[in-house]
């Protein structure tokens, strides 16, 4: 059985400490009665069941953290989004990833975008351009709220009527919020 020190939350072993009060005689403070503990190192039962209840859903309040699935879940959606034959909904389907005001910061080029409108008519317009496209995560770090993914990528594409071939690694930086949605995007381009 774990032994909490008291002494920790109050200055005073009086017990007149509202934080002592709180974590070892929460009952009366709502006005109820504390089942009386000849020994007042040990909590009474009730007690620790209410202390583990907050404990609970305190946890469940945190953050939630981006999962190895989930980035390849996103990679898959990278990839169906930017093939020739996408799809309206394969678009949606990619910033289902994503919050409704998520930034994309793409480095080398120095464009910052923001939202999801805007940049998804933009890829259903570039649609007709795509020739090829393939990408490969090849690693990824996983954060308490953010992921890196390391991607190779290969396209071709028209460009101003010539063709256009990319070969690279790409780095995403994600940062999600507490409902495992895309938030912030920075993207690095790694010429190979």
């Amino acid at each position: 059985m774990m032994k909490i020190n008291r002494d920790i939350f109050c200055h005073e072993k009086s017990g007149d400490n509202l934080a002592y009060k709180m974590l070892f005689e929460p009952l009366p403070l709502i006005g109820l009665k504390t089942p009386t503990n000849p020994n007042k190192n040990n909590m009474p039962t009730i007690n620790r069941i209410f202390i583990s209840t907050v404990m609970l859903v305190t946890a469940s309040l945190a953050l939630a953290a981006p999962s190895q699935e989930l980035i390849q879940s996103f990679v898959t959606a990278i990839s169906a989004a930017n093939q020739p034959t996408t799809t309206e909904d394969d678009l949606k389907h990619y910033f289902t990833f994503m919050t409704d005001d998520v930034t994309d910061f793409h480095a080398a080029y120095g464009v910052t975008m923001s939202g999801k409108e805007g940049p998804m008519k933009n890829m259903l317009k570039n649609v007709a351009n795509k020739r090829s496209f393939k990408v490969n995560l090849s690693d990824v770090i996983l954060g308490s709220d953010t992921a890196v993914m390391v991607l190779n990528e290969e396209s071709v594409y028209l460009k101003n009527g010539q063709t256009k071939n990319f070969k690279g690694r790409t780095l995403w930086v994600l940062e999600f919020n507490e409902h495992d949605k895309i938030k912030h995007i920075r993207r690095y381009l790694d010429w190979y």
